[in-house]
């Protein structure tokens, strides 16, 4: 979009609403770091299952709402995510593969727990997903993508993956990738 609209107002306010919701609650630990996540990560310990389905859950609210109230082509959802919002990604798509068009998953990686509460395996072969990486990302090593990437080629889940010479980052290299996936398997 070139102009802010309505719905970017909207969303901006939403966006504020959250962060102030998330300000009243205490930052979320995300690791050695305090700070915003979907999540806590607390180094040598696994994520708690219950937090992860409840951020799904009010992710999944979020999607709902926006799609009932604005003018977007269901069909063209893409479900995108950033580090713990990749792994946020996965859930989601994984819950309903059918509802969206593409997966994204930039610096992160696919939680391999999912692999058994697969509803609907045959979906996922219809799924054009993008994994973007890279080399040198100190807070999730790149054979952690080369894992997930594992996991998604045995699940027939039809993958690109590629690394960039970066850390826990997004490139301009990168973009211009994923805007031709985009245009490619999207628009």
């Amino acid at each position: 979009m070139s102009e802010a609209g309505p719905q970017d107002e909207y969303f901006m306010r939403l966006a504020l609403r959250e962060a102030e919701r998330a300000r009243e609650h205490g930052d979320v630990p995300i690791g050695a770091i305090s700070g915003y996540g979907w999540f806590p990560i607390r180094t040598g310990t696994a994520p708690r299952e219950d937090q992860i389905d409840e951020a799904v859950d009010r992710a999944a609210k979020f999607i709902d709402a926006a799609v009932a109230r604005y003018p977007v082509n269901p069909r063209k959802l893409v479900m995108l995510g950033f580090s713990q919002g990749g792994v946020m990604a996965f859930r989601l798509a994984f819950r309903e593969p059918k509802r969206f068009a593409a997966l994204v998953g930039l610096s992160t990686w696919f939680p391999p727990e999912l692999k058994r509460n697969i509803a609907d395996p045959a979906a996922l072969h219809h799924l054009p997903t993008l994994l973007q990486h890279g080399r040198a990302d100190e807070a999730i090593p790149l054979s952690r993508a080369k894992e997930s990437l594992e996991h998604l080629h045995e699940l027939e889940v039809p993958v690109t993956f590629r690394e960039y010479d970066c850390g826990h980052e997004i490139t301009a290299s990168s973009l211009e990738d994923l805007s031709e996936f985009l245009a490619a398997k999207v628009l």
